[in-house]
């Protein structure tokens, strides 16, 4: 007999785990330096102490609530044999009320309408018949079967900036997908309000609709609340010539086809946002109307939650190829290789399609490939090697950090030289080692 998951207690545990997550932050945070390890051959891809702890947590819960349900995480492969010792919060400790059904009831029967308007219009980007499971409002999807969901988790995306100093961009995600299509989304932002001590969550699904819950400090608790966010507006009015476009971008300025992509778009504004899941909280708060990245990469974790949330708005999301994004977790890789294209909605998604287009004088789809291609030769210059490289870090996390990853791999001797003159340890490269010394 299949076991049934109510919403409303999933995202209560689901935000109650991830509000926890400033804890093990604020704990790495008071180290005089801490460990990085580098994933891979990309100078971005690490994971720190904080990563595993928090997964490890959160892995922890899930599987002590929801058994049977398939979890993965974006730190499976960097530590098998860690287990967790003292989860910053055990089981029996999560409020299953915390958030309310009545308020997901209500929330939905004001959603349901304009959400069938909606999926019409994600059948016309698509080209295809939504999935049933897309075409589900005429009951209030509250339930879903323990079997049928695949958890994605990340523990902390814009891991390399807070390797830095960077706080504000930091998140913690958590999403489900059903039949291979994101059907839940939460998204914690640790440190959305600095000044006031502020972390807000967003959670949803694409039926209930999107809330957002504000966690303030103990003398601010009155502040305390869950909001329901109005979709994005429609703007059906706006023509191509005419449309001030306001565009999310990477960080990273030296993709020069994702530039001229970019520039394309005619933006008046380009908002260069470091984070994954970053962005998308970027677009949810309506300070961008765009986001296109064209570079293979982003991987499941990365935009199940986003997509959902994204979805709760009636925004659009769609591959380099206007096709719908799928999470297929028996494959080995969970990434998403055909780029990934947002919109507030269809019609800045169809403006912004056609003055791509015109102006590169190629479809979407060919700049993706030549992008992917690139990608490829560029991977294979550098080398198959992915040895995990150890990183040692002394952060300072200030709004103007100057902290530096020493990354002896990529320096020359004189630059390694220099480096311990400022008083550099040289690294060591005995991983298992350093992963012994992290403990809660």
């Amino acid at each position: 007999m299949k076991r049934v998951v109510k919403l409303n207690e999933f995202f209560s545990a689901c935000i109650q785990l991830l509000e926890g997550v400033e804890r093990c932050i604020y704990q790495v945070r008071k180290q005089s330096d801490f460990t990085a390890i580098q994933k891979g051959q990309a100078a971005s891809d690490v994971f720190t102490e904080a990563d595993i702890r928090i997964q490890k947590t959160i892995e922890y819960n899930l599987k002590m609530l929801y058994p049977r349900a398939k979890i993965i995480g974006e730190e499976d492969d960097s530590d098998k044999s860690y287990e967790v010792k003292n989860p910053y919060i055990q089981p029996d400790q999560i409020d299953k009320n915390h958030i309310s059904q009545k308020m997901l009831l209500e929330n939905y029967k004001l959603h349901k309408g304009p959400y069938r308007d909606y999926l019409r219009e994600l059948e016309q980007v698509y080209g295809q018949v939504a999935s049933e499971s897309d075409w589900n409002f005429f009951e209030f999807p509250d339930e879903f079967y323990e079997e049928e969901m695949v958890i994605w988790i990340d523990p902390l995306d814009g891991t390399k900036g807070f390797t830095e100093g960077h706080l504000h961009h930091i998140t913690s995600m958590i999403g489900v997908s059903v039949n291979m299509r994101p059907r839940i989304g939460i998204i914690h932002k640790p440190y959305y309000n600095r000044l006031y001590k502020q972390s807000r969550t967003y959670f949803g699904t694409p039926e209930c609709g999107l809330f957002i819950k504000d966690k303030f400090p103990e003398k601010l608790r009155r502040l305390q609340r869950v909001t329901p966010l109005m979709p994005f507006p429609n703007e059906d009015t706006i023509e191509n010539d005419q449309y001030n476009l306001w565009v999310c971008a990477s960080l990273n300025k030296n993709q020069d086809i994702m530039n001229q992509v970019i520039n394309a778009c005619k933006p008046i504004n380009i908002a260069r946002v470091a984070g994954s899941g970053n962005k998308f909280v970027h677009m949810i708060d309506q300070k961008s109307d765009f986001y296109i990245n064209l570079v293979p990469g982003f991987k499941y974790w990365d935009m199940c939650a986003s997509e959902a949330l994204i979805q709760a708005k009636m925004g659009i999301v769609t591959d380099a190829s206007s096709r719908p994004l799928i999470y297929d977790h028996t494959k080995d890789n969970y990434t998403i290789r055909e780029g990934i294209i947002v919109a507030k909605n269809k019609k800045v998604f169809d403006v912004c399609q056609e003055r791509i287009e015109s102006c590169l004088g190629r479809s979407i789809t060919e700049i993706q490939r030549e992008i992917a291609e690139d990608a490829r030769k560029a991977r294979e210059r550098r080398g198959k090697d992915e040895q995990h490289k150890v990183i040692k870090l002394n952060p300072h996390f200030e709004d103007s950090p100057q902290a530096e990853i020493r990354n002896f791999s990529t320096k020359s001797p004189v630059e390694i030289g220099m480096a311990m003159e400022r008083g550099a340890a040289k690294p060591t490269l005995d991983r298992a080692k350093v992963l012994r010394e992290i403990s809660f």
